[in-house]
């Protein structure tokens, strides 16, 4: 959804603020770049849970900032998209 609402906003005028991305926004790179945290990061978790112990309270701490985050940019990437209507 990140993805996706970033494009539209961009595409509305708007420009990408993560440098990183900038570039390869309209590259099949781009799905890959916001993807391999998130799989990384659930690597983590199962990982951490395999031998039958819970995950670490920093995972699930790093877990509810990443969904935090997410869900701040796709708030603000439809506040953007609202507004250029």
């Amino acid at each position: 959804m990140d993805l996706g609402t970033t494009m539209a906003v961009v595409a509305a005028g708007a420009h990408e603020a993560n440098p990183v991305l900038r570039g390869l926004l309209f590259t099949p790179a781009a799905p890959v770049l916001k993807a391999a945290p998130l799989v990384f990061l659930a690597i983590l978790i199962v990982r951490s849970t395999k031998r039958g112990r819970p995950a670490p309270a920093r995972l699930l701490i790093a877990t509810r900032l990443t969904v935090l985050i997410y869900l701040v940019i796709v708030s603000n990437n439809l506040i953007l998209i609202l507004r250029a209507r």
